[in-house]
């Protein structure tokens, strides 16, 4: 008849524990196994397989040892080693098939056949360890399925191992719920394998010669040493990750640092404590034209001009024995050397560190060759410019000057540079200075200054001078800077006030002008209205005395009252042509295009049909034009004409062309 045997609950539930905590190890170390390389793996492998077989084993002997029987059970020990021995192998195989960079389903179930034969081989290897007065057999069924169920569980163990092996995937919670699934899940093959054995007494004597009892110390033992174990490859695994991670980390970082090393345009050299270089960037060999492997334990006098080697080194010692920082942690300008020998201006920003007691130096090194030539000829054209022109900054203080600016306010360039602009403002308009200076780095353009306003500069010896000043913004590495271009215009104003007085004297003089031409204008209408009456006595007495006194006046007489009458007329002529001058004096003129030619055939008419009898020719050049008033052009060509015409000879010739 078979025996009955009955289990100890609690050392079931410590099995279980054991096989929770024995799986969320195995997670720990299966993503610390892939993680780490060379000797660490190695490592990392064989310490994991261990605790993992320790902890798997471990809860096979515990669920064991919760089995009673109504006989006393010994275990043979060199067995229960080799069941341990098992665990371990199987342990191993699963590490090596979750710790590969991929698990197909052939290598998952290839890895779970031989896991789970190892795990049945130990269980059933434990079960041949027990020495007591009984015969053990097996219910084939129960036996295969137990086999099974080794196999299936140790697939899904690869599968949740494999899955949440990597750090960055591997949740907390995900991972002890993976852990509680596969603890769960293992102690089922166990208790399957207990289920199929079958005690029967037996009078055979079993071999104890190597057979050690159990207990409760025995018990207790194992289970500490194992959770030892166990917690121990734990927190190594996630002391190990966090190490790990930190180091993902910096090598990132490096990466990181590299790629911008290597990648930048300015030259970074790396030195150590005696001066020698330990990198040399691309850009380094670009500009320097050494190759790292040519610079690498080179001194750093290697890319600097013979004149500065004895200098360099005194600095590096005062460096080294006082720590008193000069040049480091801020922007210089020297002079580099070539790999051909040729110098060129660079920029330099070094700064240097601490580690392990020993002190580097990193510089950051600018070929500013083309900046000084861009420099060279801004400058140049600063110089040449024919105004002054000072350069400001937004503090108002003054950052560059041209020789005009010094010659302008009597100031040398060193007495400029660095003050305030309002040394060169009149008194009376700093206080509002300040607050224009701010409103135009506000809304920065081009644009002249106090448009509309008179501005005044202030010379050195306190003289001040108009000036007219241009504003115009400069964008720069230092930020927003004004240039004001200021044009000294103490001429232009004397020139302007002498034009402004010569504007007052002509409206001064065609004011009397014009008080002038209304007396002549008045003189000319009482001269016509007084000297027309007793003309016009003289000529009609002189007309009667000609026709009633005819026949008793003899030549000569005639002859004299003929020349009175004729004074007569030309008085007459001479007052309508001063009424006609005063006419014209007061009409607006017109301006055209009047054709003189044209215009002089027209008087030369009348005064060939005024007098007919005289022999005078007229020439006349064709296509004479003018712009001007047409009246004014008219009488001024009678006036001539008729002059030409009246006090010429009989027989004359007269010639009007474009120097009449």
């Amino acid at each position: 008849m078979a025996m009955i045997g009955s289990y100890d609950y609690q050392l079931v539930a410590l099995s279980v524990l054991i096989a929770i905590f024995a799986s969320y190890a195995a997670l720990e170390l299966a993503g610390r196994t892939t993680a780490a390389s060379g000797r660490a793996r190695l490592a990392w492998f064989v310490g994991g397989a261990t605790a993992m077989g320790v902890g798997i084993w471990s809860m096979h002997y515990i669920g064991m040892l919760a089995f009673s029987l109504p006989v006393p059970v010994f275990y043979d020990w060199p067995t229960v080693l080799l069941s341990l021995l098992a665990a371990v192998f199987a342990a191993a195989v699963a590490l090596f098939v979750v710790s590969r960079q991929r698990m197909g389903w052939l290598r998952a179930l290839a890895g779970s056949a031989i896991m789970g034969t190892g795990i049945a081989t130990m269980h059933y290897t434990g079960m041949a360890a027990m020495r007591l007065s009984a015969a053990c057999s097996y219910d084939p069924l129960l036996l295969t399925l137990s086999v099974v169920f080794a196999i299936v569980i140790s697939l899904v163990a690869l599968w949740l191992t494999f899955r949440f092996r990597e750090d960055r995937k591997a949740a907390g919670w995900w991972k002890a719920a993976s852990a509680i699934v596969m603890g769960a899940a293992i102690p089922v093959m166990h208790y399957t394998g207990m289920a199929a054995a079958r005690f029967t007494p037996s009078t055979v004597i079993p071999d104890t010669s190597h057979a050690v009892s159990t207990s409760s110390l025995g018990i207790v033992g194992v289970s500490a040493v194992t959770l030892l174990v166990l917690s121990v490859a734990v927190l190594t695994s996630a002391v190990g990750r966090r190490f790990s991670a930190q180091a993902f980390k910096l090598r990132e970082h490096e990466k990181r640092v590299l790629a911008i090393t290597e990648t930048a345009p300015d030259a970074i050299v790396s030195a150590d404590t005696d001066g020698h270089i330990t990198y040399f960037n691309p850009a380094a060999e670009r500009i320097f034209g050494y190759s790292s492997a040519e610079a690498s334990g080179q001194p750093l006098t290697l890319l600097m001009p013979e004149r500065f080697h004895s200098a360099h080194g005194a600095g590096l010692k005062r460096f080294l024995a006082t720590r008193e920082a000069r040049v480091i942690g801020k922007g210089i300008e020297m002079a580099g050397r070539r790999k051909n020998g040729n110098e060129f201006p660079l920029s330099l920003s070094l700064s240097a560190w601490e580690t392990d007691g020993e002190i580097s130096f990193t510089g950051i090194l600018r070929d500013i060759t083309e900046h000084k030539q861009a420099e060279k000829k801004f400058r140049g054209l600063l110089e040449a410019a024919p105004d002054a022109v000072v350069v400001v900054n937004q503090e108002g203080k003054i950052v560059l000057v041209n020789a005009q600016v010094e010659k302008l306010f009597g100031y040398r360039r060193e007495e400029l540079l660095g003050q305030e602009i309002e040394m060169l403002v009149p008194q009376r308009f700093r206080g509002k200075h300040p607050g224009h200076r701010a409103g135009f780095f506000t809304d920065p353009r081009v644009r002249p200054m106090g448009a509309g306003l008179e501005l005044y500069g202030l010379r050195k010896d306190g003289h001040e001078f108009p000036v007219e000043i241009s504003l115009s913004p400069l964008e720069t590495e230092e930020g927003v800077l004004v240039s004001s271009a200021i044009r000294d215009i103490t001429e232009r104003k004397r020139a302007e006030d002498k034009i402004q007085d010569l504007s007052k004297e002509t409206e001064r003089r065609n004011a009397e002008l014009i008080a002038v031409n209304k007396e002549l204008e008045s003189f000319s209408y009482s001269v016509s209205h007084d000297l027309r009456a007793p003309l016009r006595a003289i000529d009609g007495f002189s007309l009667a005395l000609l026709e009633d006194c005819q026949d008793r006046l003899g030549q000569e007489e005639k002859a004299h009252l003929q020349r009175v009458r004729a004074a007569a007329a030309r008085m007459g002529q001479l007052i309508d042509d001063m009424l006609t001058l005063a006419r014209t004096a007061r009409c607006e003129m017109v301006p055209q295009r009047v054709d003189l030619s044209r215009l002089a055939q027209e008087i030369t008419s009348q005064l060939q049909k005024s007098e007919p009898k005289r022999q005078a020719r007229f020439v006349i050049a064709p296509g004479l034009t003018v712009e001007g008033d047409r009246g004014l052009l008219r009488i001024v060509l009678e006036n001539l004409l008729a002059n030409a015409w009246k006090f010429r000879s009989t027989l004359c010739r007269i010639m009007a062309s474009d120097s009449i």
